[in-house]
């Protein structure tokens, strides 16, 4: 497959669904959640997908979603949640960024009405369409070992709920990322550039980027050093906090061991 799903946030008015949806993935997917809150929804966190339950319409009203990888990877489970329906979903493809591709000289040639553009020292991203409606494109660099180019494709609403059902009933992602690329007015070499690609650059750039969301974390974890040794030097809170490195030893041990 050389599309892939990058976000996919699913939806549910029923309390009943969200208990089963919550148990299932605790069982097949255990340890490490966290409590957590998006917008007016409670729920659990883990990695980049979270689950919860909030008021929508004065009902009770559940609510999950995934991002990056795991949205690419987890998206034939959550085919088999019938009573759950599609807000949103993401579909993108990734190319190696030619030398010619120039972001802000695009946005000049298509003018200002309806597109905007976001530059950094990192990459340019190029927003096509409202943010507000159905259907929202963004063309964008995205660094990595090299600089790749990235266009996706947002759907919301009535979007959403059609691509995903086609999905389910068994159309391939390609065929509804093809549809929406057709639309797209782009000058046709930038089309071409995401027509009939190899999908090895699509992967590899997912690929990646999993790698590259690994090390940010091992960073972080890394940066944590001075923070714990001050820590456990302090007087009021050091023995604590040595019960509690203690504790993170001990269960990662475990977890070596198990493995």
């Amino acid at each position: 497959m050389k599309s892939c799903i990058d976000y996919l946030r699913l939806a549910s008015w029923g309390h009943v669904h969200y208990t089963d949806v919550m148990s299932n993935l605790m069982q097949n997917w255990p340890d490490d959640w966290e409590r957590g809150k998006w917008l007016q929804y409670a729920g659990w966190r883990k990695e980049s997908f979270f689950i919860g339950m909030g008021e929508q319409q004065k009902k009770r009203h559940s609510i999950m979603h995934a991002s990056g990888f795991l949205a690419h990877t987890m998206h034939p489970v959550f085919m088999d949640y019938d009573k759950w329906y599609c807000t949103r979903i993401d579909i993108q493809r990734t190319v190696k960024k030619p030398e010619w591709v120039d972001l802000p000289k695009l946005y000049k040639h298509l003018g200002k009405n309806g597109t905007s553009l976001i530059s950094s020292d990192e990459n340019d991203t190029l927003y096509l369409g409202s943010r507000t409606s159905d259907k929202f494109t963004r063309l964008y660099e995205k660094l990595f070992e090299e600089m790749y180019l990235r266009l996706e494709f947002e759907l919301k609403g009535k979007r959403a709920l059609k691509a995903w059902q086609a999905i389910k009933n068994g159309e391939d992602v390609d065929r509804v990322y093809d549809y929406y690329l057709s639309e797209l007015k782009l000058p046709i070499r930038y089309i071409k550039l995401f027509k009939n690609i190899e999908h090895k650059e699509t992967d590899k750039a997912m690929t990646e980027e999993r790698l590259h969301s690994a090390e940010k974390k091992l960073a972080w974890i890394m940066s944590l050093d001075a923070t714990m040794l001050k820590a456990i030097g302090d007087h009021d809170i050091g023995e604590r906090t040595k019960t509690i490195v203690r504790s993170w030893a001990r269960h990662a041990d475990k977890i070596d061991i198990n493995s």
